[in-house]
């Protein structure tokens, strides 16, 4: 089954990343289709995307998640393809 969470992390702003939004199935298809008309980056990670769908949305993502969050937003940094102020990540 087809699982999306959507993340935001603006620095300065968040303490830590916010989990926005989750779905799965449709309203998952929807998150990726919805990002993907915004131009935000869709990065798959499905073990990840598991473990934050039992965060429930406008929560900070768990400290135990961090690195797995925090190596993908590096990677959309050292990509070019970060959002702008007040996007999200899926």
């Amino acid at each position: 089954m087809r699982l999306s969470v959507a993340l935001r992390y603006l620095p300065g702003v968040d303490e830590a990343p916010l989990v926005l939004v989750s779905g799965q199935g449709e309203i998952a298809r929807g998150i990726v289709l919805l990002a993907q008309s915004l131009k935000i980056p869709v990065v798959k990670a499905p073990d990840l995307s598991q473990q934050l769908l039992r965060v429930p949305p406008g929560h900070p993502v768990p400290e135990e998640l961090y690195e797995a969050v925090a190596v993908i937003l590096a990677a959309l940094f050292v990509s070019g393809k970060v959002p702008g102020p007040g996007s999200a990540a899926v």
